[in-house]
């Protein structure tokens, strides 16, 4: 400073609220969404059934009441993006995964037991929806790997591979600073 005295200025970053979009609001959705809020992710849900978002547990939320895929078509993505697919059908959840697969985004998970993720594997690969590395990538069967049983503890399951795949997010980033 030309008066000769010091200063000193800390900058500290904004980590901006990660999105979170939860395809189903059954059971599993409706468990993550509230967890999923506490622990710094900004919530939307998408599901077409209708009344579906009439319960008060979805107050708060973006709740979008309406067609999958018309919504995915709408919908911003970006690297900063949290896929959760939990939908009440299997068709539905493998044809929003190639929908969404190719998205930019930071996490992309789908439920389903390992016999329904092999042979979606093998039906992806064989009809060239997605490659093996980009499958690879995918969280599938969703969550952290214990027993889990109730949509609760699934949340849980799923909302701590989200975070540890958050924080690994921001370790690389510290590393390069």
């Amino acid at each position: 400073m030309h008066c000769g005295g010091k200063m000193q200025v800390y900058l500290e970053p904004l980590n901006p609220l990660k999105k979170l979009y939860i395809f189903g609001a059954g059971h599993i959705g409706k468990a993550l969404a509230p967890f999923a809020r506490e622990l710094g992710f900004t919530v939307t849900l998408f599901d077409p059934r209708d009344g579906i978002f009439a319960d008060p547990a979805f107050e708060g939320f973006e709740c979008i009441n309406r067609d999958y895929f018309e919504a995915i078509g709408e919908a911003p993505f970006d690297d900063g993006t949290y896929i959760v697919i939990v939908t009440p059908k299997h068709l539905y959840d493998e044809d929003i995964l190639a929908a969404v697969a190719r998205k930019p985004h930071a996490y992309l998970g789908m439920i389903g037991s390992r016999s329904k993720v092999a042979l979606l594997r093998k039906r992806f690969m064989a009809e060239n929806i997605l490659t093996g590395e980009e499958l690879d990538r995918i969280d599938m069967p969703i969550g952290l790997p214990f027993r889990a049983e109730t949509p609760h503890e699934i949340a849980i399951s799923i909302l701590a591979k989200m975070i540890d795949t958050r924080n690994a997010h921001t370790a690389e980033i510290g590393k390069k600073e």
